[in-house]
């Protein structure tokens, strides 16, 4: 942003005009040789006596830009607005100013102000541009439509303005929207470089997974593999997908975890790691009251306490798998009697707990489970998640959102992530 911008002032030739612009004249040698305090004086001297000359008043406002005195500054382009309005290089000065300041929103409006007075239409889509730029880096693209939808007005087959419509369309669940949009974008890119059109191809790619469409999504990945973006792809990735279905299996959420390894093998129809899981899960909720009375029977004539403990514990898993909670909970009770401190009996009860609505009495178990001295990371991480997800049920959404942030641990990471950014999005949906 250039600084120079006086030829649009039109100087009127009244009475003390030759004395006012000789001050200027010194002044301005003062501001070139960067000695802006004695220029300020000599542009406030020549202001003295032609108060409505913008253009000293926009030159004093570039002296106070150039000590980073940016108050100032923008005082002085404020009244040589006011005395001419479309002077959009006061509105560029002032949003500099703020940028100085790091006020980002002042920084918009200026730049928005300067878009509705400029004439060249490249320089117009240039302030749209930074506009958007601002807006992406803050996360706040969803404020940005109107700005997108003015600068494709200018330049319809502007790679970058694309690239902001594909993103916010998928932000906004548009997915088919961000695909015209980068499809269009990809026609005028030129030639291929992985760091300069990898965000390109990673917002296609995500549109198409969203969309269902796993082999073109594969396709666009495999060109956005870079930076930050491998990190967002693996998250888009069939083994992503199987990581959150074991972690809701840990819990016994079966429906969760055939919903994710459903997805996986969507996107991979080979994976044979999938299929084992869903083996797993459908073995877990078959009928299981054959082995269940045998381990019954075995219960009545076990007498070696230790064995009879296995058998509990065993049997106590087996009712939790085959929905058969209250049994699951009174074995664990009995079981807990023998082995007070063997937290895994404690998480089985916690589990049975909270599918039979018991849900006061499972918030309990899982805090004194959490209270377990010496849990390892991961353990630790699984029991918190347990706790995020009954505080969510009964609707306890801060003490929720705080056990999954405890959650952000191991295989538990991605999975809490998922559950918190629920949360978020459904208070975000309330407030609107």
């Amino acid at each position: 942003m250039g600084l120079l911008f006086l030829a649009s002032f039109h100087v009127s030739h009244a009475q003390g005009d030759g004395e006012a612009l000789q001050l200027y004249a010194k002044a301005e040698n003062y501001r070139k040789s960067k000695n802006f305090i004695k220029a300020i004086d000599e542009y406030n001297k020549a202001i003295h006596l032609q108060p409505n000359n913008g253009r000293f008043h926009f030159s004093k406002g570039i002296s106070y830009f150039l000590l980073k005195d940016y108050d100032n500054a923008i005082l002085a382009c404020e009244k040589t607005i006011h005395l001419k309005s479309d002077f959009t290089p006061a509105y560029l000065m002032i949003a500099r100013c703020y940028q100085g300041l790091e006020r980002e929103l002042k920084v918009m409006q200026y730049l928005d102000l300067a878009y509705k007075y400029e004439q060249d239409v490249l320089k117009r889509l240039d302030y749209k541009k930074k506009i958007l730029k601002i807006l992406l880096k803050r996360n706040d693209l969803a404020s940005g439509a109107r700005h997108i939808q003015e600068a494709k007005l200018l330049a319809p087959k502007d790679v970058e303005v694309l690239y902001f419509e594909a993103k916010l369309a998928n932000e906004q669940k548009n997915y088919q929207k961000t695909v015209n949009a980068i499809e269009t974008a990809i026609k005028y890119l030129g030639k291929y470089n992985l760091q300069a059109h990898a965000r390109y191809y990673y917002e296609l790619g995500y549109a198409y997974n969203k969309l269902g469409k796993y082999d073109y999504s594969r396709n666009a990945f495999d060109k956005a593999k870079y930076g930050p973006f491998k990190v967002k792809i693996a998250k888009l990735s069939p083994q992503y997908y199987l990581g959150i279905a074991y972690s809701y299996l840990k819990i016994n959420d079966f429906s969760n975890s055939k919903k994710y390894v459903m997805t996986a093998l969507e996107m991979q129809h080979n994976f044979a790691q999938a299929y084992v899981l869903m083996g797993n899960i459908y073995k877990r909720e078959a009928d299981q009251s054959q082995a269940i009375q045998q381990f019954k029977k075995a219960l009545k004539v076990e007498e070696e306490e230790k064995s009879k403990a296995a058998i509990l514990k065993n049997l106590a898993q087996l009712q939790l798998d085959n929905a058969q909670y209250p049994e699951a909970i009174t074995l664990s009770q009995e079981y807990i009697k023998t082995e007070p401190k063997d937290y895994s009996v404690y998480f089985i009860k916690g589990i049975a707990e909270y599918k039979n609505k018991d849900y006061q009495a499972a918030i309990a178990t899982f805090e004194h489970l959490t209270g377990f001295t010496g849990l390892d990371p991961e353990t630790q991480a699984k029991y918190n998640f347990a706790m995020g997800i009954i505080y969510k049920e009964v609707n306890d959404l801060n003490l929720a959102k705080e056990a999954f942030k405890k959650a952000k641990n191991g295989p538990y990471k991605s999975v809490a992530e998922i559950e918190y950014e629920k949360i978020e999005n459904a208070e975000e949906l309330a407030t609107q």
